[in-house]
């Protein structure tokens, strides 16, 4: 990934035009588009980097570009409701996850390129190959103050740039936090997941995530994530089965297990049914036009913005930490580990950082 090369997939741009990471309509609905933020920091003398949001773009193929004009059609119709504290149905999440794979990955690549590249990323994926690939999550949480805005968070931190899973997006009175990683929910779903991912560094498995220990408790677990975040309006999770190597899904799909044939919502792309977290209870859906409560926040259920997004740089550091990285040569080992123990560390500031502000 380049300058040069589509957001989208990755290759040189057929047709090359211009994409807005943040989408035009988002950039309008918060201010005025021409309004400068500070949208990165040089990471080697933190320096802030302020660009126009109008000017937040990279190349993308034409046929990508008009690709995904549906979905911001359909999401701009999603911020509607949102805003106005309407229910969603299904269909509607599940488009909104989508959204947020597609800004996540962008906001990635973006950030790689404005920041100068300095943890020296070599990026293995662009958008289209990510979006419905992996388990992923959503949380909306309502505000109470009227002020108009757009900010991004957990995009600046360096284990973002090594692992770009969870981050955070305020668009005027909502917060939204995401999280999109391999086999982060399947195992408080229910569905047969490792305890342990091993990310091999080099040797013949260079490049791999293998999963080992695996577990298969056939029910979902409450809480479905670590209670570190403060309750939301809407919470919902997918488990989105990968292919190994071989091109194959899991056995226990192939061999029709019963409680994973009972949840598959489409068995060539992996993609479970989604389960709603509300009233202390968790409830897979199976309808995708049933109706996903924009619930009512009393006021000692509330919380802070800052308390919200202390929770996640805590849980981008917590998904960070959890991975195993492993290396044949011991020093290779060390590096490894050490590298994690302080990208982990950062993103723990950055928590401390807005648990501070409240």
């Amino acid at each position: 990934m380049s300058k040069r090369t589509c957001i989208f997939c990755g290759d040189q741009p057929a047709e090359k035009t211009r994409e807005h990471v943040l989408p035009q309509w988002l950039i309008r609905r918060t201010g005025d588009p021409a309004r400068t933020v500070v949208m990165s920091y040089d990471l080697r003398s933190m320096e802030p980097r302020r660009f126009a949001w109008s000017q937040l773009v990279m190349p993308a193929c034409g046929s990508c570009n008009n690709k995904y004009s549906c979905l911001e059609a359909n999401t701009s119709a999603i911020f509607d409701k949102m805003e106005a504290r309407s229910d969603l149905i299904v269909s509607e999440a599940l488009t909104l996850l989508d959204w947020l794979d597609k800004v996540r990955v962008g906001l990635w690549l973006s950030q790689i390129i404005l920041t100068g590249n300095p943890a020296n990323i070599a990026p293995k994926f662009a958008i289209t190959n990510r979006i419905s690939t992996k388990d992923r999550m959503v949380l909306v949480y309502p505000m109470s103050d009227t002020r108009r805005g757009l900010s991004p968070y957990g995009i600046e931190t360096l284990t973002f740039h090594h692992h770009p899973s969870v981050f955070g997006l305020r668009v005027n009175n909502l917060i939204i936090i995401n999280a999109s990683a391999d086999h982060l929910f399947g195992a408080s779903c229910g569905f047969h997941a490792p305890t342990k991912l091993t990310h091999h560094l080099d040797g013949k498995k260079a490049g791999l995530l293998e999963g080992s220990g695996f577990t298969m408790t056939r029910k979902p677990s409450y809480p479905l994530m670590p209670s570190v975040f403060p309750k939301p309006s809407i919470r919902v999770f997918q488990t989105i089965f990968q292919r190994g190597l071989d091109g194959r899904l899991p056995l226990v799909i192939e061999q029709n297990e019963s409680y994973h044939l009972k949840h598959i919502a489409d068995r060539s792309t992996g993609k479970f049914v989604p389960f709603v977290e509300s009233s202390k209870k968790v409830t897979p859906i199976f309808d995708p036009s049933c109706t996903i409560k924009f619930e009512a926040i009393e006021r000692e259920e509330s919380s802070t913005a800052g308390l919200i997004l202390a929770a996640m740089y805590e849980y981008q550091a917590d998904v960070y930490q959890a991975l195993d990285f492993r290396a044949d040569a011991a020093d290779h080992n060390e590096r490894a580990r050490a590298l994690q123990a302080e990208l982990v560390a950062q993103s723990r500031l950055f928590a401390a950082h807005y648990r501070s502000r409240t």
